[in-house]
């Protein structure tokens, strides 16, 4: 009698399987954030359509056949365009068609009813699909990696690096590789560290397919957090002084506020029309400055994200910004080379301080000095008081220098270039005090 039994449900588990219904969460959903969106998102809508939202991924763009039909293969726009033959019908456009699993996914999906299984079809895709967790970095890079974010921790005795797929740590006394912190996105492009808990976050993800914030504890790599879900990269990231807010912003146009310590969504402000590039806090935490690829730069009133005021005497894209310490004024960095220093009051500059940097990267401030790297191979330091250029930190850097950090305990800055080469700087005696290429080896210390 065991036998029959046995045989009869070897016939039933594939069925079992196969009757698992299409989850639009889980399979769906990351196939039209990695495979539709970079056509179809939120920034850019051909065809008027669009996929960055359950509800508007069911509607119909320029067809008149709506995306799709639940029940109906043959009335759903989508599916045709996903298995037509001819290639100037068929999506995703000028890329390679869907591997035959997602169509298969696709069509059961249909088949079923095309339900959806979140709980607003109005929101953000990206911030329904499941957590991830990303592959692991390599032993040691092939070649090295630019150096697009840094940060110290709040007692300067150790410096956060992007890297490929991770964080890296590195000591602040000798250069050496202490540790490094995994399940990050491809890129790094930000790292903000909290005033006093042991929480660093860090900005990035997969260019054109996923973005994302991190929260990991900064001493085990702990992951404690993901924030800021969306279809591409997040590009910057700042906690307020005090550590109760942070604010994340990313190429979506959106920045968003999360109150501390539990990392709740609080407020999102959509006044800029491009890419978030830079964010930075007044002094008493009650102002939030942004820069934008839209090419200006706002300052906003919290809590409730009041826009104050727009500056827009920029000619391109706004990559740095910060608070004057002690007065109401911005200090901003552009692309065209420029660094300008302008009153909240009236958004009317004061000052231009540089306009022949060359394309700017980032801006840094200690309470005496602006630093600003650019595709120059060196940095420049200007007076806070006067606006005037007092020295010029010169050193191994041989190519854009595209990310910079302070450490006002040490009063140390800290440099990173295209070539993945890190540079330690003491302010006081503008001398270099270490480099390396932030490459990890086999050799870091447990």
């Amino acid at each position: 009698m065991i036998r029959p039994v046995l045989f009869s449900l070897s016939l039933w588990l594939p069925l079992m399987v196969q009757a698992e219904q299409v989850s639009f969460c889980k399979d769906i959903a990351p196939i039209l954030v990695a495979q539709c969106q970079s056509c179809h998102g939120g920034n850019k809508v051909k065809g008027d359509y669009r996929v960055d939202t359950y509800a508007r991924a069911m509607k119909a763009g320029s067809s008149e056949l709506p995306a799709f039909v639940a029940h109906r293969l043959d009335e759903s726009e989508a599916y045709f365009r996903l298995t037509a033959e001819d290639e100037g019908d068929r999506m995703p456009a000028k890329s390679d068609p869907l591997l035959q699993e997602q169509i298969a996914l696709s069509k059961r999906w249909i088949e079923e009813g095309a339900t959806f299984d979140g709980d607003d079809p109005f929101a953000n895709l990206s911030t329904k699909i499941p957590e991830r967790s990303h592959p692991k970095a390599p032993e040691h890079y092939a070649m090295p990696v630019p150096v697009t974010a840094l940060t110290f921790t709040p007692g300067g005795d150790a410096l956060y690096v992007s890297g490929h797929h991770e964080i890296t740590v590195w000591s602040c006394q000798d250069g050496t590789l202490l540790r490094r912190i995994g399940n990050q996105g491809e890129r790094t492009l930000a790292l903000a560290m909290h005033p006093r808990e042991p929480w660093l976050a860090a900005a990035g993800g997969n260019p054109g397919r996923l973005g994302e914030l991190r929260v990991f504890h900064r001493d085990t790599g702990e992951l404690l957090h993901i924030l800021a879900k969306a279809n591409d990269v997040v590009l910057c990231a700042a906690f307020s002084p005090s550590g109760n807010l942070l604010a994340v912003g990313g190429a979506d146009g959106v920045i968003r506020l999360y109150q501390v310590p539990h990392f709740e969504d609080i407020l999102s402000l959509t006044n800029h029309s491009d890419w978030i590039t830079a964010l930075a806090w007044n002094a008493s935490g009650d102002r939030l400055v942004s820069g934008s690829r839209d090419k200006t730069s706002k300052v906003f009133q919290l809590p409730k994200g009041n826009r104050l005021i727009t500056y827009a005497g920029h000619e391109k894209a706004v990559n740095g910004v910060f608070y004057h310490p002690l007065k109401d004024n911005v200090f901003s960095t552009s692309a065209d080379g420029s660094l300008d220093q302008w009153k909240v009051e009236d958004g009317k500059r004061q000052r231009q301080l540089s306009d022949g940097l060359q394309r700017a990267f980032s801006l840094s401030l200690s309470k005496a000095h602006l630093f600003i790297t650019s595709s120059k191979t060196e940095v420049e330091m200007f007076e806070l008081e006067n606006g005037k250029r007092t020295a010029t930190l010169a050193g191994p850097h041989q190519n854009w220098i595209t990310s910079s950090a302070f450490d006002p305990q040490n009063n140390r800055l800290a440099t990173g270039d295209h070539d993945g080469m890190v540079c330690l700087w003491d302010i006081r005696s503008r001398k270099l005090l270490h480099s390396f290429v932030a490459n990890p080896q086999k050799t870091s210390k447990p």
